[in-house]
């Protein structure tokens, strides 16, 4: 028995794609020329009505020069969803060698008692994580996700011995998950902005 049969998230990765994590996206950047207003006069000549060596569009004319009067680069947009992040670590002990892909995903329901409201509100991919050694850490990051009221869900799996595939990504026997006494991780996200959750894959399958 898969735990896909009870964990719909695994189908519903499938469902959705899972991207690879490649890094964080880095955005928000300059959104225009910084400037302090216009310099010099407007004029065409040092003190007249010449073409001097001053005068109509050079350094200190009225143009779109480096202080002319375009929008400065202080106006960083504010995020307008949330960006979930954090280490993912192991206590359990690695079946079949502890290398493989990392599968994480948020719901919006516990995947394991909702199967039918349990939506996938983000995801991600850690591919060939080494997780032989005791002390391995790896980062993950999840971003555009809704913000809300009320819980979000969070599990996370270490595809142990290779047998997940992109038609069924699913654990089976001997790959390592998280897990806890009230069942999967959960995690309040009310607010667009950055939240930091650390997972532990904890517990391995059984069956």
């Amino acid at each position: 028995m898969r735990l896909s049969h009870c964990f719909v998230f695994m189908s519903l990765l499938g469902a959705a794609g899972c991207g690879e994590a490649d890094g964080p996206a880095v955005d928000v950047g300059d959104t225009g020329a910084p400037t302090d207003g216009a310099d010099s006069g407007s004029g065409s000549g040092d003190d007249g009505g010449g073409s001097g060596d001053d005068g109509g569009s050079g350094d200190d004319g009225s143009g779109s020069g480096d202080d002319g009067g375009g929008s400065g680069d202080d106006g960083d947009t504010e995020p307008t969803t949330a960006t979930l992040m954090g280490t993912v670590t192991r206590t359990a002990d690695p079946q079949s060698g502890g290398i493989g892909h990392i599968y994480i995903a948020v719901f919006t329901d516990d995947p394991v008692w909702a199967t039918d409201s349990a939506d996938v509100a983000g995801l991600t991919l850690l591919t060939d994580v080494d997780f032989s050694g005791g002390d391995a850490e790896v980062a993950y990051e999840i971003t555009d996700i809704e913000p809300r009221d009320g819980e979000y869900y969070l599990v996370a799996f270490l595809d142990d011995n290779g047998t997940a595939t992109d038609a069924d990504p699913s654990p089976d026997q001997g790959d390592l998950f998280t897990f806890e006494t009230a069942g999967v991780p959960t995690v309040d996200l009310p607010e667009p902005g950055e939240y930091e959750v650390d997972l532990v894959l904890n517990a391995v399958m059984p069956f």
